[in-house]
């Protein structure tokens, strides 16, 4: 049902994927992430949000590197289905499907988040 819906262009169902896969491409990430880090480091900010925002820079960084690498590698092709109406997209990598970077980032994000804010900070 999520693949039909996604992929017909009239469905409204459509246009929330794209803003979720948008939400989680690689390259909003890396532009907020740099110039976050950029403005932090300039205003003298609180050290530990600048390493905050370092390491998920990092992380950004070691993910858009290894999973551009092992998709150049693995060269699984993408779905039939799959429409071709990403306008930022590496000319290269991603015409493979393999590994996801959607994934790959929603799971460094996930870990960062988890390592970061333990339970017993959420609840106090």
């Amino acid at each position: 049902l999520a693949v039909e819906c996604a992929i017909d262009e009239n469905s409204d169902t459509r246009r929330y994927f794209i803003y979720l896969e948008w939400f989680i491409h690689g390259i909003p990430w890396l532009i907020t992430s740099s110039l976050s880090f950029i403005v932090l480091m300039r205003q003298n900010a609180d050290p530990e949000i600048t390493y905050d925002v370092g390491v998920i820079l990092f992380g950004i960084c070691i993910d858009l590197i290894a999973v551009g690498i092992i998709k150049c590698a693995v060269r699984r092709e993408r779905p039939h289905y799959n429409k071709n109406d990403q306008v930022y997209e590496a000319p290269i990598a991603d015409q493979y499907s393999f590994p996801s970077g959607h994934s790959s980032r929603s799971a460094m994000l996930s870990v960062f988040g988890y390592c970061h804010f333990s339970m017993h900070s959420l609840i106090m």
